[in-house]
């Protein structure tokens, strides 16, 4: 019996020559049968007769501890088996018994729950949408409440009788220092803009139902925020605060991939905003589900080397419905301090691109139990939550998790992968789904101190920043707004950069 034990920096990636399966054992009958234990760490190489050469490589950290057992015959027949096993972060996992907010009959919420300002109390307000059970849409809206469950004052919740699918956004887009909340629906209108108080401000509509979520950012750099979110017909759609198109060029169809891979071109996925090629303004990304790409300043001009578009052979077939619901996250992942994009796909691979459209080294990656890099994806298999962005291990680098669903055995299974560029607010300009940890889908760009966005840097603004910093001390949560020296936390260092900004 030969047993073998490595502590590898990295998820196992094993290559065999001749081809070997990712599990294996291999029997052979020995008289005597001898016993032999050794240890060995991450390269291994194994010889048999008839010769056969085992490299083990591993990426990213874990514990991998995988057991050969072998009994000789005249002609071996062999198996690999390879078990990694995950150690958990010390005090995790965390057992919680949450406080029950707020019961709802006959509702169901597919959204996520943003973090919003809406009455100006000294607590947050928590935003949601709602979606029908069975059939019924009897009672689906947009909900808005407090901390203890309560509605917030107003017209709260604004009951629709339509789907609502889409993760609420909230920003302030009329400076009045409280959010406004806008959402996609089912029904028409699709784009729904609403007042801190529940009062519809605005409206726009697609020709189909809209699942993408809305995200918020001043496009043009006129101090304006804008509305980007994509639709069911293929299109992303840009307007103001009012609901009106922002400008000519929108809404844009997006261009299909030929041959077409499914009827409709739908983007489920949502936006992401951040400066791709270097101009100082943000620029849209998005996803369709037909595995494409896209990316487009904000006169609805493709950048250069977009769209990207994922080879088809990934893809598992055949295909039939709407595939890609992962979101775009953008980051400096090489260090190189040009932002890049990361998309996971639900052909089982996470892309990573650089601003120009080019493939990042190391991408893309096949998550295990995966079909080969060079195979479809595997029946089931699919990649249905965005990645996030972050700092896990605490050493200034960023890392990457993803969630992945492998059909061959019906389990669900987290990576986390290290990536070399640094892992800090000027570099992170959307890390995760709509934006922050507080699900607002707002993209401030660089903190400049004109919270009310009146193109003065003043007495006032201090005023606004330390009631956002009173309001969301109330519940933790990481706002890019406050973070004026980028290192993802808010605290005494943020006010030197801050007065610096108001000289």
């Amino acid at each position: 019996t030969q047993t073998v034990t490595a502590t590898p920096s990295h998820t196992p990636s094993i290559t065999a020559t001749p081809t070997a399966t990712p599990t294996w054992s291999s029997t052979i009958t020995a008289t005597p049968s001898p016993t032999v234990t050794r240890t060995f760490t991450p390269t291994v190489t194994a010889t048999f007769s008839p010769t056969v050469t085992v490299t083990a490589t591993f990426s990213p950290t874990s514990t991998f501890s995988p057991t050969v057992t072998h009994t000789r015959t005249a002609t071996p027949t062999r198996t690999f088996t390879s078990t990694p096993t995950p150690t958990h972060t010390p005090g995790h996992p965390i057992e919680t018994l949450p406080d029950l907010l707020l019961e709802l009959e006959n509702a169901e919420i597919f959204t996520s729950i943003a973090v919003a300002e809406l009455d100006g109390d000294p607590g947050v307000e928590l935003v949601y949408g709602t979606d029908r059970t069975g059939n019924d849409d009897t009672g689906a809206g947009v909900h808005a409440i407090n901390l203890d469950g309560s509605p917030v004052a107003g017209l709260w919740p604004v009951i629709l009788n339509t789907d609502v699918r889409s993760s609420p956004a909230v920003a302030d887009l009329d400076r009045d220092g409280l959010d406004e909340v806008v959402v996609g629906t089912y029904a028409k209108p699709t784009i729904r803009i609403f007042d801190h108080d529940g009062t519809l401000l605005g409206t726009s509509t697609s020709t189909l139902d809209i699942i993408s979520s809305p995200a918020i950012g001043d496009l043009d750099g006129d101090l304006n925020l804008e509305i980007v979110i994509g639709s069911s017909d293929g299109k992303i759609h840009v307007v103001k605060a009012d609901g009106s198109d922002f400008g000519p060029s929108w809404p844009l169809t997006l261009p299909r991939r030929s041959p077409r891979l499914l009827a409709r071109n739908d983007v489920d996925s949502s936006p992401a905003l951040g400066d791709l090629n270097g101009d100082g303004r943000p620029d849209i990304v998005v996803l369709s589900d037909e595995g494409v790409i896209y990316a487009y300043d904000h006169l609805g001009q493709p950048l250069p080397g977009f769209p990207f578009i994922a080879p088809a052979d990934t893809f598992a077939t055949p295909i039939s419905s709407a595939v890609n619901f992962a979101s775009p996250v953008l980051a400096d992942v090489d260090g190189d301090g040009i932002l890049d994009v990361i998309v996971a796909m639900s052909n089982a691979r996470v892309y990573g691109l650089r601003g120009d459209g080019t493939m990042l080294p190391g991408f893309p990656i096949v998550l295990p139990p995966g079909a080969a890099p060079d195979l479809p994806a595997l029946p089931g298999d699919d990649i249905l939550s965005t990645p996030a962005l972050g700092d896990v291990d605490g050493d200034g680098r960023l890392e990457m998790a993803v969630a992945f669903y492998s059909g061959a055995d019906n389990a669900s299974r987290l990576y986390v992968y290290d990536l070399p560029g640094k892992a800090d607010g000027e570099s992170m300009e959307w890390p995760t789904f709509h934006q922050n940890t507080l699900r607002t889908g707002f993209f401030a760009g660089p903190p400049t101190g004109d919270a009310n966005r009146d193109g003065v840097v003043d007495g006032q603004d201090l005023i606004q920043l330390l009631k956002t910093w009173k309001r969301y001390n109330s519940m933790p949560g990481y706002n890019p707004v406050l973070d004026f020296n980028y290192d993802f936390h808010i605290d005494a260092r943020d006010i030197p950069p801050l007065l610096q900004l108001m000289r």
